[in-house]
């Protein structure tokens, strides 16, 4: 069951060196940078009819997915799932597809298989935490934010996924500390704040909500976002 709170993934960048098809996947990467994913796609697609490079295909894949052609990126993906250099990053997006579809096991098992040959990807961490956390095995999802916390304790995004993986648990104090501390940095994931205000409505603290409804940029995205969360958790 996916719980629908935002979280982030980081889209892997691809690039190969060759001469003849860098400049294209540069302008490529600019389209997709601005979010024209589907001129991305126009100035891939003839490169790999025409070379078949696996990290066009893997680039075809990410545009897919920003797209939300889920049928055309899990199909680029799996082109690229044996070659050394892609196999990681295909896993890893197999599992983001799953996870776009509702599919949390089928996902858990693609973030295994890419942490098979890399145990230490931090994408492929982040993605099982996140779909361990979906399906409710919270305290194996942590484990995977504190191995990425163990490799970089300034994450800023991994402690927001934490104190996510508090609220979702209905841990409201524990997730609350963190998103504090978190927003007490002045830089933070900028839905760390939607996630303090979901933990104070949860929590029933109505003036603490109330204060801080007073900065949130955007209360029609909250209230989506709270209205999503109640759902999954009925």
């Amino acid at each position: 069951m996916n719980k629908g709170i935002d979280r982030a993934f980081f889209t892997e960048e691809t690039a190969i060196s060759t001469d003849y098809t860098k400049p294209h996947q540069d302008l490529a990467a600019t389209a997709s940078s601005v979010d024209d994913y589907v001129n991305a796609i126009k100035i891939l697609q003839p490169l790999y009819k025409q070379r078949k490079e696996p990290r066009i295909a893997l680039q075809l894949a990410e545009n897919y997915l920003k797209l939300g052609d889920l049928i055309n990126a899990a199909f680029y993906y799996q082109q690229v799932t044996s070659d050394a250099n892609t196999k990681v990053a295909a896993w890893v997006g197999l599992g983001k597809v799953s996870l776009q579809k509702g599919n949390a096991h089928e996902a858990i098992n693609h973030f295994a298989k890419a942490l098979k040959f890399d145990e230490n990807d931090y994408k492929a961490l982040n993605g099982m935490a996140v779909a361990l956390d979906s399906i409710g095995k919270y305290q194996h999802a942590r484990s995977y934010y504190r191995k990425l916390l163990a490799k970089n304790s300034n994450d800023k995004q991994v402690y927001n996924n934490l104190a996510v993986s508090y609220l979702l648990e209905g841990k409201y104090h524990e997730a609350e500390v963190i998103l504090r501390q978190l927003i007490a940095s002045r830089v933070y994931p900028k839905n760390a704040l939607y996630n303090l205000a979901i933990v104070y409505s949860l929590s029933g603290q109505k003036q603490k909500l109330h204060e801080l409804m007073q900065v949130i940029p955007d209360k029609v995205y909250f209230n989506r976002q709270l209205a999503k969360l109640k759902n999954s958790l009925r």
